[in-house]
């Protein structure tokens, strides 16, 4: 089933990933559901991931970006 396998591969890119600070932050109209992983890195240099559709993708999937991260907006624009 090729819908399984774009999550598993989307979860790899993000293990991979080294932000130090991110934030999952949802784009354009509301209701519109569109989902970026926005970070910086270690140099500062900020970085944009989009994400998937989250209609696409159960809740699971995107406890576990939230889990990787841990960091609610506040958080994220705190500094």
């Amino acid at each position: 089933m090729p819908k399984q396998d774009k999550p598993l591969k989307q979860h790899a890119l993000l293990k991979r990933l080294r932000f130090h600070k991110a934030a999952v932050l949802e784009t354009g109209n509301p209701g519109s559901h569109n989902l970026q992983l926005v970070g910086y890195d270690k140099f500062g240099k900020q970085q944009i991931y989009p994400l998937p559709n989250k209609r696409e993708y159960d809740r699971n999937y995107l406890r576990a970006i939230r889990d990787r991260f841990g960091l609610t907006l506040q958080e994220f624009y705190s500094d």
